[in-house]
């Protein structure tokens, strides 16, 4: 397997800020906002989509605690997977976005970014994510408000679809954010660091 950033303990460790046996919890880089935290799996896993079935319990718990956290420090967040489809990072992981901050305040992400990108989706759970990844290699899911649905984008991945679907660049259309993590300037990143120090003294 080539060199995975998530998979090298020593390159996240001072980010991570919850643990448990298969799920670590990290500060990103690029965060959009303060706030915004991912959920990732410690073995090497594409997306949530290939996750064995017997960690979903550990996965539900310690999805509902970075919920609830987020919640009381920051705001109601929504949660999103590029699974298997437009990853930079090509290893499971659900970033999750305070749906309220400095700047700006989503009512709803499923009727702001979602339903505008004109992608079929539905509300489904994690084993139908399971069978959907199996049969077509790729999707979006995004989770609001205790529903989690799944969209059903074009395989291979056109960068242009990422534009209709991305939450990247849906946060930059509000002057929120950085186009990517890999091309921060020195201004992003003292700006990064601000966020990213805020999160983890609210979170940790």
């Amino acid at each position: 397997m080539k060199y995975c950033v998530f998979c090298d303990r020593l390159n996240i460790e001072k980010e991570i800020i919850y643990e448990t046996n298969n799920f670590i919890v990290i500060v990103g880089v690029g965060i959009i906002t303060p706030g915004h935290i991912m959920i990732i799996t410690k073995n090497h896993y594409r997306c949530y989509g290939e996750l064995p079935k017997e960690y979903d319990e550990e996965f539900l718990e310690i999805k509902k605690k970075v919920i609830n956290k987020v919640t009381e420090k920051f705001s109601n967040p929504f949660l999103v997977e590029m699974g298997g489809w437009g990853q930079s990072v090509k290893h499971a992981h659900i970033h999750v976005i305070p749906l309220e901050g400095k700047g700006y305040k989503i009512n709803s992400i499923m009727d702001e970014l979602v339903a505008p990108s004109g992608f079929e989706y539905e509300e489904t759970n994690l084993e139908n994510i399971r069978k959907i990844y199996k049969t077509r290699k790729g999707y979006v899911s995004i989770e609001e408000k205790g529903k989690l649905n799944v969209c059903y984008v074009n395989m291979p991945c056109n960068p242009k679809d990422i534009i209709r679907i991305g939450h990247r660049d849906f946060f930059l259309k509000k002057g929120i954010g950085i186009k990517s993590w890999k091309t921060m300037t020195e201004e992003d990143k003292k700006i990064d660091q601000i966020n990213k120090n805020i999160t983890k003294e609210k979170l940790k």
